[in-house]
């Protein structure tokens, strides 16, 4: 009977980890995520103002092409 209500547990349940592992567990688990996505978050950025520094470099040198 016990098998039976942790399966149908598995299928109906969507945030298993909170039912078996500890608080402990699931906080580090959640705290190393939080600090992947703004990891994540901040190399975004970076390449974002190079992306927009290159852009203006580029239409700078093609400007100053053309005025020349």
């Amino acid at each position: 009977m016990r098998i039976y209500k942790e399966q149908a547990k598995d299928r109906h349940t969507t945030h298993w980890d909170m039912d078996y592992l500890s608080r402990k567990e699931v906080e580090k688990l959640y705290t190393n995520a939080a600090q992947a996505g703004k990891a994540r978050q901040t190399r975004r950025r970076y390449l974002a103002i190079t992306a927009v520094i290159c852009l203006l470099i580029l239409c700078a040198a093609v400007l100053f092409l053309l005025l020349r």
